[in-house]
């Protein structure tokens, strides 16, 4: 009977450390993840509002790489990211690296936000935080709509960022939203980008979408 107990003991003391690990290393995993999503975010912003020369692209894609480098091992070792999640991933960071050479700035700037959509999918993975998510969501949807209204496409431009409308009404009306005053300057922000896809104003728009990342950055 003592040694039965003994066993039970041993078994349930090699259970918590188990699970005090695997809550560690996602806990390690997530602050990652929200480091490379910064660093990315920031990028994407940087190439898609500013004529950056040759050489800075180069250096910012060296520091994306070596952020999702910091990651990756973890990302492979946890049960719970499918791997052809992490492929896609590496395959979206090689287009960038090849965009950035050829000094394709259009095709940079949708390979970069190719790679944010794919990085969606892996925190969705790992953690399912929904303010969380949905802010990534938000800034995906309308780092497309500056992208295409770039390009003078207004109306595909306009279904993006109804779609980030839609996702910043979700934080806003969620009771369990943190931080209110951000939100709310967050969802004015956002809001405000829908009236200005009907004037069609490259110039406000340009305004007021650096505002709305900003906001986004907050909350």
């Amino acid at each position: 009977m003592i040694l039965i107990s003994v066993i039970i003991l041993f078994i349930i003391y090699f259970l918590k450390i188990n699970i005090t690990n695997e809550t560690d290393n996602n806990e390690k995993i997530i602050y990652q993840i929200k480091y490379f999503e910064s660093e990315l975010t920031e990028e994407i912003n940087r190439i898609l509002l500013e004529n950056s020369n040759t050489n800075l692209i180069e250096k910012d894609i060296t520091q994306i790489n070596e952020a999702w480098n910091n990651l990756i091992l973890d990302l492979i070792l946890n049960p719970k990211i499918e791997k052809q999640n992490i492929n896609n991933i590496r395959e979206e960071l090689n287009k960038i690296i090849i965009s950035a050479n050829n000094s394709n700035k259009e095709e940079l700037e949708e390979n970069l936000i190719n790679l944010y959509g794919k990085l969606i999918k892996i925190y969705e993975q790992i953690e399912y935080n929904e303010k969380y998510k949905n802010t990534m969501l938000i800034k995906y949807n309308l780092m497309n709509s500056f992208k295409l209204i770039k390009n003078g496409k207004w109306i595909e431009a306009g279904e993006y960022v109804k779609n980030a409308s839609n996702a910043i009404t979700q934080i806003f009306n969620s009771e369990e939203s943190e931080n209110i005053y951000n939100v709310n300057l967050a969802y004015i922000s956002v809001k405000e980008l829908e009236n200005i896809i009907d004037m069609q104003d490259y110039d406000i728009f340009y305004i007021k979408f650096k505002i709305a990342m900003d906001n986004l950055n907050k909350i």
